[in-house]
């Protein structure tokens, strides 16, 4: 007895110190900075990954500095606080930490490098947690962050703490629980405040988030390319180091925001990257959700996994959660699978993995609404929380939701009417004035149509992931947290088609040789027709079934793939379209694709004849991408909900087919990457520029085009398209007869330098800048097992030297032939586009593959169904890394 009053009288004391302070876990918990992974809000910056927008170059010092942060749709800094973060409270100026230059640093304006001597050493290179949430459960990844939160975040992370640490604010207490931490800060020149006061409880800007970092690591000068960031800006020195290191990138606008409040998830972004987390081992325990509101498709929630830990319980309440209900198998009255429950105990209620003694996956407060899933365990009640968190919670703790007491807010949808096959889904967007999440959907008819799950983005938008069930008309309606219907959606199913995905095994293939064609349908079907043209036709019965569940309660996808063997003894382009059947009768919609018969297929012989993405083109996308096979946000540009390997569902009302097999997702990349726009941007640039290209030079630019976007891929939009219409067929010159050229591509982040001689590794003479003319007296070709490279002998500033081809333009009309591909320009430029919120290594890797297979047809060293091979990181060919990542050039 005495034991159990201990622990209520310590678990009270500690509810009251938790109360004060909001956000903060006493120790670890205000430390959100962005860190790494950065991205941008708004309209997203582009990552890494998707093929979505154009991914922002690192040529010109352009990173990602930080919006790794905001979803996108998201204004910038939209959570107002009331603070200004650094705070201009009587008269104060701007910055706590920072106010000024001078109080940022402790110096006056000084001519010394502002960050050549950080006292603050934090540590880097493990995976400790250094954050961690809230006693119920939750991150809050998208609040603002104090600076006494990350006084301590960054006290929490420091090798040494000092040990006589001290500091005098008038409005820091000796006894306050960020004391020990703010007064390390002070003395060790990090968060200095404005002399006499610290404002504990101001929330952080980004420009001053930027000092904190440029005092706690030695940083060397950078440039500041943000718009909103002149050289005249108090932090001007801080923000230019930071993105220096590219750690941080702007919003899609280009600006970066300095006066906005940091995030709770920005913070931690930023961060990791700083700490040097972005190895194996980051984010490892990634593979389930620990905090209520950081669901996996929450573009942070790598992030935040690899930063913070959720705080244990302090003392749970002893099973069951409290006393168990009068009556064995006793539930709440109405209450039935898909009900929505609410939550009744004023001390929050635990979430266990399992009814009784399962652990406790979190705990949700009073008042919260949860979906039940699962009433066979009576009294516990199988849940989902609007996160996405399942579990089981005890039913004698809530009751049955009717609508009532919730807040009235305004809401909309994207459509007010759909037209879907059956067993597809739909994007449907919806908003709310306040807080989305609590938002309510139903249907008139479940079985016809009903939201499966949603997708927030922000606190005002989500996606409604549509479900298709069978054919008819139900109406979805969309009501606020007081049952009040704001919008409703009719949705109008038909009948599912015929074959939903149809393909060949190899879309180049060689004559007189083997290969299969493929279609996939759903279950009902019991045969396949491929209709080729040309007069041939094939029917096969010859299926496999696979089938994939669901983790958000949809039906399970059951599907058939059939399978046809042939040969084409003819070279030309096939159109193939398949039919699908049930007892002898088959379907008039049918799907078609086309495959490329050959007399010889080459993967190196660089000619003018039309392309499309081979099959191990296709598996070098897929081993990059995954499989989604559910679709979610986008973890780097939020508002990009994604399915497949990388596919985004890009238009609200788009339809799609979700909870894919392996198979259907290598199927869908087919059809976008091959079939649709990405290899024709690639042979439409090919074809425009009559460019003799190899079948592998044309699968790497196909695989970094469905990356970065394929708007990169033309004349003068990136330096990337314009050395390859430099790679031309070598002119013959002479000292008395030389060639006219500019140089058109030169670079900060890939200059075109003027070697003394062929060998990259030898002297430089000089740097030869974009517009200046030159005069190419010789030319000479490397082709060998190791070295793709043409060299210019030009002289330029009084110095005479060699510079690679792709930065010089040549004059007059010359053959663009790729036979000529020099590396020594065009690898450097690949490797650049390494960006998504900072610097991204699985980029940097991504881009190395692609440089081996454009410039040595090496498809071998990849990382086939995402397991690396022993050379995958390995730079076998030597290309030249930019400085920025030359830490990751392993040789």
């Amino acid at each position: 007895m005495r034991r159990q009053w201990i622990r209520l009288l310590t678990a009270l004391l500690l509810a009251v110190l938790i109360a004060a302070l909001p956000i903060c876990s006493a120790a670890a918990e205000g430390t959100d900075l962005n860190a790494g992974q950065q991205q941008e809000e708004e309209n997203g910056l582009q990552d890494g990954g998707e093929p979505v927008e154009d991914m922002i170059e690192e040529t010109e010092d352009t990173e990602d500095i930080e919006d790794a942060a905001e979803p996108a749709g998201q204004e910038p800094g939209a959570e107002d606080s009331g603070s200004t973060g650094g705070g201009t409270d009587s008269g104060d100026n701007a910055g706590g930490d920072t106010g000024s230059r001078d109080t940022a640093t402790g110096d006056s304006d000084s001519d010394q490098d502002m960050f050549s001597k950080a006292l603050a050493k934090l540590r880097t290179g493990d995976h400790e947690p250094y954050m961690s949430g809230t006693t119920d459960g939750r991150f809050k990844p998208d609040a603002p962050i104090t600076r006494q939160e990350v006084a301590q975040v960054i006290y929490n992370l420091l090798e040494e703490k000092p040990a006589d640490a001290s500091a005098s604010f008038s409005d820091v207490s000796t006894t306050g629980w960020a004391y020990k931490a703010i007064a390390a800060m002070s003395t060790l020149g990090v968060m200095n405040g404005d002399g006499k006061k610290f404002r504990p409880k101001d929330n952080l800007t980004r420009a001053e988030f930027m000092v904190v970092m440029s005092n706690c690591f030695d940083l060397p000068k950078g440039e500041s390319t943000f718009p909103d960031v002149p050289e005249s800006h108090w932090a001007y020195e801080a923000i230019a180091a930071v993105q220096g290191k590219g750690w941080i990138a702007g919003y899609s606008d280009g600006r970066f925001g300095p006066d906005d409040d940091i995030k709770r998830c920005q913070v931690v972004t930023v961060l990791n990257s700083a700490l040097e987390r972005r190895d194996g081992n980051f984010a490892a325990d990634s593979d389930k959700q620990e905090f209520s509101d950081v669901p996996k498709s929450h573009w942070a929630f790598k992030e935040i996994a690899e930063a913070a830990d959720p705080v244990e319980q302090l003392d749970p309440p002893d099973e069951p959660d409290p006393p168990a209900p009068p009556g064995p198998g006793q539930l709440p009255s109405g209450v039935k699978v898909g009900s929505t429950v609410q939550v009744t105990s004023d001390n929050g209620l635990n979430v266990r993995e399992a009814p009784v003694d399962g652990r406790v996956i979190t705990a949700v407060p009073d008042g919260t609404l949860l979906t039940v899933t699962d009433i066979s365990r009576a009294p516990w009640l199988g849940i989902k929380t609007s996160g996405g968190i399942s579990g089981f919670v005890l039913g004698d703790y809530v009751k049955l939701y009717t609508g009532g007491g919730g807040t009235p807010q305004n809401g909309s949808l994207s459509a007010s009417s759909l037209n879907m096959r059956q067993y597809m889904s739909a994007r449907l967007d919806a908003t709310a004035d306040k807080q989305v999440s609590t938002m309510k959907w139903s249907s008139s008819d479940t079985n016809v149509a009903r939201v499966g799950y949603t997708i927030n983005y922000s606190s005002k938008k989500q996606s409604a992931i549509v479900y298709a069930g069978s054919p008819g008309t139900a109406v979805l309606t969309y009501s606020d947290g007081a049952g009040n219907k704001k919008a409703t959606c009719t949705v109008t199913v038909t009948s599912p088609e015929p074959v939903r995905f149809a393909y060949p095994s190899e879309s180049i293939v060689q004559k007189d040789t083997d290969f299969q064609l493929l279609a996939i349908t759903d279950d009902s079907r019991d045969q396949v027709r491929f209709d080729i043209s040309g007069g041939a036709s094939y029917t096969t019965d010859s299926y496999v079934s696979e089938s994939n569940s669901s983790e958000h309660g949809l039906p399970d996808n059951r599907t058939r793939v059939f399978t046809q063997t042939l040969k084409l003894t003819l070279p030309g382009t096939y159109t193939v379209r398949a039919y699908a059947g049930t007892g002898g009768q088959f379907s008039t919609e049918n799907v078609s694709f086309t495959v490329q018969v050959k007399d010889r297929v080459s993967y190196t012989d660089a000619t003018n004849e039309p392309r499309r993405l081979s099959a191990r083109g296709i598996a070098v996308i897929r081993d990059f991408e995954g499989i989604v096979n559910e679709v979610e946000d986008d973890v780097l540009v939020s508002g990009n909900p994604t399915v497949g390997c990388g596919y985004v569902v890009a238009n609200a009302n788009d339809t799609f087919y979700n909870n894919l097999t392996n198979r259907e997702a290598y199927a869908m990349l087919i059809e976008k990457a091959d079939e649709g726009v990405y290899a024709r941007a690639v042979e439409n640039f090919r074809k425009k520029h009559n460019i003799k290209m190899s079948q592998a030079q044309f699968d790497a630019l196909t695989s970094w085009v469905y990356n970065i976007g394929t708007g990169n891929l033309s004349q003068g939009a990136t330096d990337a398209a314009d050395m390859i219409l430099n790679m031309v067929v070598p002119p013959s010159v002479s000292a008395s007869k030389p060639a006219s050229g500019v140089v058109n591509t030169s670079s900060s982040t890939n200059p075109a330098v003027l070697y003394a001689t062929t060998d990259r590794s030898g002297k430089k003479e000089g740097i030869i800048p974009t517009g200046a003319s030159i005069k190419v007296t010789e030319v000479k070709v490397i082709r060998s097992a190791t070295r793709q490279e043409v060299w210019y002998k030009t002289s330029y500033g009084g110095k005479t030297g060699w510079v690679g081809s792709g930065y010089v333009k040549l004059s007059g009309s010359h053959q663009i032939d790729l036979n000529y591909a020099d590396s020594t320009s065009l690898a450097t430029e690949l490797l650049l586009w390494h960006m998504a919120g900072g610097i991204t290594p699985g980029l940097v890797y991504r881009r190395l593959d692609e440089c081996k297979i454009f410039f040595f047809g090496n498809y071998d060293e990849g990382k086939p169904y995402g397991v690396e091979t022993p050379n995958y990181r390995k730079n076998t060919y030597g290309f030249v890394y930019p400085e920025r990542i030359q830490y990751l050039d392993k040789r």
